[in-house]
């Protein structure tokens, strides 16, 4: 069974084994272009409610079942934010597709405060969520869950986490978290380890600047600060690499880090993109070949993605493939690879037909010269 989950837009690879990949050859653009080898689907709409930020939510894929989670609120269509959102806040929600992600149904999430009994990270069913300061495990594809369990403080920082993991063994993963802010320090990226049988949480490593050290912030006079939402690829043995959205000020980017001692030191990579404000989605395409996908909060609202053929080091220019969104709130991606080599992108957006914030499903096929 090849199986896969989403890390943050992340494939599924253990340490030490490499799993069925998608071989491509694509050429770098120097210019922005669309690719029309796309089509999308809805995987959640309802009239007055708004869905979103799936990234927060977690993604998992099993062959052709997957299943991703969003928040649901009720719609507000002037809002004074940015968020089209007003209380009351509607929960939590679970939609599954068995079809590759062609047709979708809701689902309710099942809790047992129960710990699993078998909590076997490479178990064929298995998933892990991770959201906040808590943690959730699943044994039969998130059709039950044992949870809320709380992750612990992290050199005395709580953490923010979103289902951002890789899985290392069949007792152990890494996670990829952020901080909290707390008193003058911005919120930073870190990697931990997690283990099972029992429960157990180690402090690995921070990735990125210290952004306590405002020498090597620019500009110093900038207060707001932050380099958040991790999103952890492994490349090979004791190699991973992450994209951290970073912000300082009104300057908006996403850098990417990489490990070649299985976590323990980070070295700036590259700088994929500046100007989307959301977070990026990290995918492999089989070998040094990765995908980052992402949001574009600027006008034209839509989601785009760009593609590395030597591991992060440089990166093609915007690849568009879709224009269309009614206004900036939008994005949140998460991705995974299908058996066949299609990419699927799980999101929320709106549309001048959907105004109502939605979750929709992006397929795309990557062509062989990364351009039409």
């Amino acid at each position: 069974m090849k199986r896969f989950h989403d890390t943050f837009g992340c494939r599924r690879l253990l340490v030490g084994l490499q799993t069925a990949s998608v071989v491509c050859v694509l050429m770098m653009s120097q210019t922005s272009f669309a690719e029309p080898n796309v089509r999308h689907v809805i995987a959640y709409h309802k009239d007055g409610e708004f869905a979103g930020w799936p990234a927060n939510g977690g993604l998992w894929m099993w062959d052709d079942e997957i299943l991703v989670g969003y928040e649901r609120w009720t719609h507000d269509p002037n809002p004074s934010s940015r968020h089209h959102t007003m209380t009351p806040r509607l929960g939590e929600s679970l939609s599954r597709s068995k079809d590759g992600g062609s047709t979708w149904q809701v689902e309710d999430r099942s809790l047992s405060e129960l710990a699993d009994p078998d909590m076997n990270f490479l178990g064929q069913d298995f998933a892990l969520r991770l959201w906040r300061q808590s943690y959730f495990t699943s044994s039969n594809r998130g059709r039950d869950w044992h949870g809320p369990f709380g992750l612990p403080a992290f050199r005395n920082h709580k953490a923010y986490a979103r289902s951002n993991y890789i899985i290392t063994s069949r007792n152990s993963a890494f996670l990829f978290l952020s901080t909290l802010p707390q008193d003058e320090a911005p919120a930073r990226s870190f990697l931990a380890r997690m283990d099972s049988n029992p429960p157990g949480f180690a402090f690995v490593s921070w990735i990125g600047n210290d952004y306590l050290d405002r020498s090597r912030v620019v500009p110093q006079t900038d207060t707001y600060r932050h380099a958040i939402m991790p999103s952890g690829l492994q490349i090979g043995d004791r190699r991973y690499v992450c994209a951290v959205r970073q912000r300082v000020g009104s300057d908006r980017w996403s850098d990417l880090y990489e490990t070649r001692d299985n976590g323990e030191t980070w070295s700036f990579l590259s700088t994929i993109e500046r100007g989307s404000d959301n977070p990026i989605s990290l995918l492999s395409l089989g070998g040094d070949v990765v995908t980052a996908i992402y949001g574009w909060r600027s006008k034209p609202y839509g989601l785009r993605a760009k593609i590395s053929r030597d591991a992060g080091r440089t990166w093609s220019d915007h690849i568009v493939l879709r224009d269309n969104a009614l206004n900036c709130d939008i994005g949140y991606t998460r991705a995974a690879v299908r058996s066949d080599g299609t990419v699927v992108i799980a999101y929320y957006y709106a549309t001048e037909d959907r105004p109502e914030q939605h979750i929709s499903v992006t397929f795309w096929r990557p062509s062989p010269t990364g351009q039409e």
